[in-house]
């Protein structure tokens, strides 16, 4: 691994930043080329923006206020309908993007001074498996902008005003598109204290503002809390989705979910159990090696796994137990495992880069991602919608005001997108 970390750092930022462009667009060429609206792209977003215009940016959705994603299908109105789905992609695409050319950029020298580790991880990120929730979709988008906005904080501020003004429009759209910034005051008001000045303070104050935000927008709309017992949840079901999220880290979705339905991990809790406490030993250890900014973002993902926990988004029918169900159908609930799975690859670069029994295990279980996880998880084409969709825009478009469209809109029951032309 050394020899590749030096491989990788002597190279020039831009062609290894072009090379992860590259492997972005090719990752899931489908969401560029047959784009289609996925969940709330369609039934919420657009439809939303569609009747009420401007109005819809002040709607909560799910207890807390999703902005950008109501302002991106807000600027999309002007385009013809068929235009809307790769509108919606690109902007996810660009967030991805430019999380990852923030990561290996010199600003990020001071908190992470090893330049090939560094881009080795970003490259790793751009391949990620267990992701497919997460990558390419607007819906999902602010589990992207937060971690974006993680390294804004943790490097040296800019010199000129435009990458001020590029620091403050990822915090103001990381704070206005999901809660997640609530839990990125800590670390804000940590770099202001360690490193003070008036960058430092006006990124805290910012965050600050939309948390505030974000806190009433859950104060006034926030459902009651299911009990215990309707979670599912015991130490048990939390040990088995600890284990959960190191096989995904190691095997990817597709060999977990198959692992899943095997009576070893069905019938035999214990084997998920043994599988949560070896993660969280490991996560130990990890803490341990760990940087003062890893270890960091390691709480972030703890706290954000938390509080997904305590009220995850599964399946809305009462007799369903959304821990059993993330347990037990991998990857339902793949969203919350995203950043639980970056603290677990940066836990084992940490990890790799000790001596001795650690560092072999280490380079050994990011063999396994890389050599398993990352290509049975690579996506393949699949069935869609796509000339569905574009037939029925056209249509649209074509149609008097007052007509009545049904839309397809994918994950497959999910939807549809409903609209009345204007």
């Amino acid at each position: 691994m050394k020899r590749l970390t030096q491989l990788a750092g002597a190279v020039p930022y831009w062609p290894f930043a072009l090379t992860l462009l590259l492997l972005l667009a090719a990752r899931d060429s489908q969401n560029l080329l047959r784009p289609e609206f996925y969940a709330e792209d369609g039934s919420a977003w657009y439809a939303d923006a569609y009747r009420d215009g401007f109005a819809s940016l002040a709607l909560p959705r799910d207890g807390y206020f999703n902005s950008i994603q109501r302002l991106v299908a807000v600027a999309a109105q002007p385009l013809p309908l068929s235009w809307a789905p790769l509108a919606f992609n690109l902007f996810a695409y660009a967030a991805y993007a430019g999380l990852l050319l923030l990561l290996i950029s010199p600003r990020l020298d001071d908190a992470w001074p090893q330049r090939g580790a560094r881009r080795l991880f970003a490259l790793l990120l751009a391949l990620m498996p267990a992701a497919h929730e997460v990558f390419g979709v607007l819906t999902n988008v602010q589990w992207v902008l937060a971690p974006f906005a993680f390294l804004v904080l943790a490097s040296r501020p800019p010199a000129g005003w435009g990458g001020r003004a590029l620091d403050a429009a990822v915090l103001l759209a990381s704070g206005a598109s999901g809660p997640f910034c609530i839990f990125l005051v800590p670390f804000a008001a940590w770099r202001w204290w360690r490193a003070g000045g008036r960058p430092y303070a006006w990124r805290l104050l910012l965050l600050l503002v939309m948390a505030l935000l974000q806190l009433g927008g859950m104060y006034l709309t926030l459902g009651e809390r299911l009990a215990p017992d309707a979670l599912g949840a015991s130490p048990a079901m939390f040990l088995r989705i600890v284990g959960l999220i190191a096989l995904l880290a190691e095997f990817g979705t597709r060999a977990a979910g198959v692992f899943a339905y095997t009576t070893l991990w069905r019938l035999e809790p214990l084997t998920g159990i043994a599988l949560g406490l070896g993660a969280l030993l490991a996560w130990a250890l990890g803490w341990r090696a760990a940087t003062p900014l890893l270890r960091w973002f390691m709480l972030f993902a703890a706290l954000l796994l938390a509080a997904a926990l305590y009220k995850p988004a599964i399946d809305s029918r009462p007799e369903v137990m959304p821990w059993l169900v993330m347990v037990e159908q991998p990857p339902a609930g793949g969203r919350y495992y995203f950043y639980p799975l970056i603290a677990w690859w940066g836990m084992l670069f940490a990890c790799a880069a000790q001596t001795g029994l650690t560092r072999r295990l280490a380079q050994g279980l990011l063999c396994l991602t890389c050599l398993i996880a990352i290509p049975l998880d690579w996506p393949a084409w699949h069935a869609d919608h796509y000339d569905e969709f574009q037939a029925q825009a056209r249509d649209f478009a074509a149609a008097a005001p007052g007509t009545r469209f049904v839309f397809p809109i994918k994950p497959q029951g999910v939807g549809p997108l409903v609209l009345v032309k204007k």
